[in-house]
């Protein structure tokens, strides 16, 4: 895994703007301090420390001494690789900068996003449906390695809960299958969470899974599953949130009511072009990731952080290795 030795920074928009948006070296440095890129490579021709240009390519400069016959030549490696290839930037067209500007805006302004992201960064509705997928995944993926080994709730305690599908992965690069379906938990006033696969949407496994996540006596809040009374058997208060409740959409300003699938708050992040089931699984994601972080400062670190361990350059690099030393 690559390196992350950033421990912990509080970084805001402005201060992203004005220390590390119009300066690639400090850019780069916070990148791979985050493990997003490597902080050094080895040239795979010949083994020796690439480095790094101010085009953002690695080179290999080394001059390799060998005879032909009994006359000596020089030969210069002269292996060149860009800084992009096996990370999360490295099937993208836009800018790094601009991909972390991106990123930085998506996760500190509120709602609605989407307006707001096609006019500032003059984008297609492709690119900005896609990197606000893109980065969901990343999300999604946090989610999973940040679930809580404790149970969550308590007497007196509030869990929301709600289920999603999987929505395609980007580079396949998460775990996580396809059309899998997924259940999150959030306790109210803290930062446990988990998100954990299903095995199917049946009432043993729902059951199963809330015996091993929450503790008994805690109040359980849900919209996906409104016959779940029978949750007070086993100890727990349930409550169905009321259907009717409007919600305003996040992104396009529209009223939304009755979005299966979903949990409390988390309606009102689901756009009307979210709204299919697969989609779900990354808003889930999101929202939990809000609750967790509610002070902007603190959601640089460990967004970055989640995209360097999803999209692991050091990982791809040795898979990518151990694949071709397979062909020679």
């Amino acid at each position: 895994m690559a390196e992350i030795t950033c421990k912990g920074c509080r970084l805001s928009q402005t201060d992203y703007i004005s220390k590390l948006a119009f300066n690639e070296h400090e850019l780069i440095n916070f990148l791979s301090a985050h493990g997003v890129i490597l902080k050094e490579l080895k040239c795979p021709k010949c083994g020796s420390d690439l480095k790094l240009g101010k085009d953002f390519f690695w080179r290999c400069q080394k001059t390799r001494i060998f005879y032909k016959g009994k006359k000596k030549l020089k030969k210069k490696c002269n292996f060149k690789q860009s800084l992009r290839k096996n990370t999360f930037f490295e099937k993208s067209k836009w800018s790094i900068e601009l991909i972390c500007t991106y990123a930085m805006y998506y996760i500190t302004i509120n709602p609605p996003k989407y307006p707001f992201l096609l006019e500032e960064f003059n984008a297609s509705p492709h690119s900005v449906v896609s990197w606000n997928s893109f980065l969901r995944e990343v999300l999604l993926e946090w989610g999973f390695r940040n679930t809580t080994m404790e149970k969550l709730g308590g007497v007196g305690k509030t869990v929301e809960i709600g289920e999603a599908k999987m929505e395609k992965r980007k580079y396949n690069q998460s775990r996580i299958i396809e059309g899998q379906w997924v259940v999150g938990g959030v306790e109210r006033n803290s930062k446990k969470i988990f998100i954990v696969d299903m095995p199917d949407r049946t009432h043993e496994s729902l059951l199963s899974i809330i015996l091993e996540k929450i503790e008994e006596g805690t109040k359980i809040i849900s919209e996906c599953w409104p016959s779940c009374s029978w949750l007070e058997e086993y100890g727990f208060i349930y409550e169905t949130i009321n259907p009717s409740k409007k919600f305003i959409d996040p992104q396009f300003g529209a009223h939304t009511e009755n979005i299966e699938g979903d949990c409390g708050e988390l309606r009102s992040k689901i756009p009307k072009a979210g709204r299919k089931k697969e989609y779900y699984a990354g808003y889930l994601a999101e929202y939990m990731f809000l609750r967790a972080y509610p002070n902007f400062r603190d959601r640089a670190h460990e967004l970055f952080k989640a995209i360097g361990q999803l999209y692991n350059p050091s990982e791809i690099l040795n898979l990518n290795n151990i694949f071709f030393s397979g062909l020679i």
